[in-house]
C-alpha cells in the first residue's frame, strides 16, 4: 500500500479543532461520496497545521509513477472537499461544521525525497 500525506494550515478565530476530514482515494476515484463511509479520512490536528501520513486504497491506480499519479488522477478531481470540526460545549458528540471545496488548482501536490505524494491544502483562514 502505497502512503499519502495530507497537509494544510486552518486558521479560524475562536474554533478549536477537533478533527478534519479529507477526501479518500475512494472519492477521488469516484467509488464512495464525499459524506459516506470510505470517502474520507480523519485527521485529528494539534494546532493549526496538520500533516498526516495515510494509506491508499486502489493498489492499481498508485502502480503509476508519482508524476503520474499526480497528474493523470490527483489533478482530476475539480474540487477537493474538505470539512473542519469543532465540538459543541456541554453537547455530547456534537459538533459544529465548516465545509469548504478547494479547487483543484489551489492546491498543491508534491513529492517527498521518499518519493512519497503530499496533498497540500491552501491555508485556509477566516
Amino acid at each position: 500500500m502505497r502512503p499519502l500525506i495530507y497537509s494544510g494550515k486552518i486558521n479560524i478565530k475562536n474554533f478549536d479543532i477537533e478533527k478534519i476530514n479529507v477526501p479518500s482515494t475512494l472519492f477521488l476515484n469516484n467509488i464512495v461520496k464525499f459524506n459516506k463511509l470510505g470517502g474520507f479520512k480523519v485527521i485529528e490536528p494539534d494546532s493549526t497545521s496538520f500533516s498526516k501520513k495515510l494509506g491508499t486504497n486502489l493498489s492499481s491506480v498508485f502502480c503509476q509513477s508519482s508524476e503520474e499519479i499526480i497528474e493523470n488522477f490527483l489533478k482530476q478531481k475539480k474540487n477537493y472537499p474538505i470539512k473542519i470540526f469543532k465540538k459543541k460545549k456541554n453537547h455530547f458528540g456534537k459538533y459544529k461544521v465548516l465545509k469548504f471545496k478547494i479547487p483543484v488548482e489551489k492546491m498543491t501536490f508534491k513529492i517527498t525525497e521518499d518519493d512519497i505524494i503530499e496533498i497540500i491544502f491552501p491555508e485556509i483562514e477566516i
